[in-house]
């Protein structure tokens, strides 16, 4: 991990002191509480108190604790944190930019589909406006270490990684001590950008929707493994909103290759035990184009018995008969504000390290508001 993290967290433990008003000689929390406080690990936070304490701005005594001394005017800019000696050279302008796709052997296990490749293509343009030049590299994403090792011959001041880039890529890449932007997912890694879609949010606008029609039985057709099923516990928050049953319907797979197979299991069990919801809300449009595939198989109509939302909105879903109703944005927009985003790292311009791109309700067959008088 760079230096320039430690640094980061001990900021952030300045932040914390301050904020629970410790005065000059208070003890703090002990470390197994502060890691879960601040979400970092052992030896994250043992490195930033070592930063801290050289400074003097706390001390620690041995089978006692960790102690705060005057921190009135410790500074919180990550440089400035540093002891005399110890500064650090500040990450100069961008130049070359690396950006990592999954290799093609990974592409048939991570969606890699449209939906990627305009972002990168919104990347491409982006990098073009700044006069950036552009290093493309794909991944191995099950088998990284070569493939990061030959990186390091290569001049390049920051990166751009892909949604389905692992988290175990991206922190080998935290040691190349450059600014780094994860494109089309939220990256929960400390000191690493993201740029991602706002999915809780365009679900809670589909709850809220579904509500004026009364529906009763809505399913949350989601990967047990992806991320967005972290939103789920959001929604929750619901149920007292809503009179309706909220569940979590999940097939068991992300893999392309799998994908046909865990959504035909899933719709079989479902019908099996009579559980079939009214409305599906899926991950995803192909998750919604593999569910529309199994409904018909089975003789159940669409929308008529059953109705289905997809999200992220791909060609598919505009090509499928019946289209698929879907939340959708600009893809594109993805990979220019992660140039963006970026830049201003680097300059150290903008405290910002993650944004979200809103998603818009776009109406087709598989699902039509009664509200907006059309006929299903």
């Amino acid at each position: 991990m760079r230096p320039v993290i430690f640094r980061a967290v001990a900021d952030d433990i300045i932040s914390y002191i301050r904020e629970h008003n410790f005065s000059a000689g208070a003890q703090l929390p002990a470390i197994k509480e502060l890691c879960k406080t601040l979400k970092i690990s052992r030896s994250t936070l043992l490195k930033a108190l070592d930063i801290l304490e050289s400074c003097n701005f706390i001390t620690r005594r041995h089978g006692l604790g960790v102690f705060v001394n005057n921190i009135s005017s410790a500074p919180l800019a990550p440089s400035a944190s540093l002891p005399a000696g110890e500064n650090s050279k500040r990450i100069s302008a961008i130049r070359t930019v690396g950006v990592l796709l999954p290799s093609t052997q990974s592409f048939k296990t991570s969606n890699f589909d449209n939906y990627g490749l305009e972002v990168f293509e919104g990347i491409e343009r982006q990098l073009r406006q700044h006069d950036l030049g552009c290093l493309l590299r794909l991944i191995d994403i099950y088998d990284f270490k070569k493939d990061v090792e030959s990186l390091r011959k290569q001049p390049i001041d920051g990166f751009i990684v892909a949604y389905n880039i692992p988290d175990e890529v991206i922190n080998a890449l935290m040691e190349f001590n450059v600014p780094i932007v994860c494109a089309g997912r939220e990256c929960h890694i400390r000191g690493v950008g993201s740029v991602s879609i706002d999915i809780l949010n365009g679900y809670i606008h589909l709850l809220r929707l579904l509500e004026t029609e009364n529906y009763k039985h809505i399913g949350f057709a989601l990967n047990e493994n992806f991320a967005y099923a972290e939103d789920f516990n959001s929604l929750r928050n619901l149920y007292n909103v809503m009179n309706a049953k909220l569940e979590l319907v999940c097939y068991d797979r992300l893999s392309r290759l799998k994908h046909e197979i865990s959504i035909k299991k899933l719709i079989n069990k479902l019908i099996t035990e009579d559980k079939l919801p009214e409305v599906f809300i899926c991950d995803s449009d192909w998750t919604a184009l593999r569910i529309l595939h199994e409904l018909t198989v089975h003789g159940i109509p669409v929308p008529e018995q059953v109705k289905i939302i997809g999200f992220i909105g791909m060609n598919i879903a505009n090509q499928s008969s019946p289209g698929i109703t879907s939340m959708e944005f600009e893809h594109g927009e993805i990979g220019t504000r992660s140039v963006d985003m970026l830049c201003r790292l680097s300059g150290r311009k903008s405290l910002t390290s993650s944004e979200k791109i809103p998603v818009n309700y776009v109406e087709r067959e598989t699902f039509k508001f009664l509200t907006n008088n059309q006929e299903e």
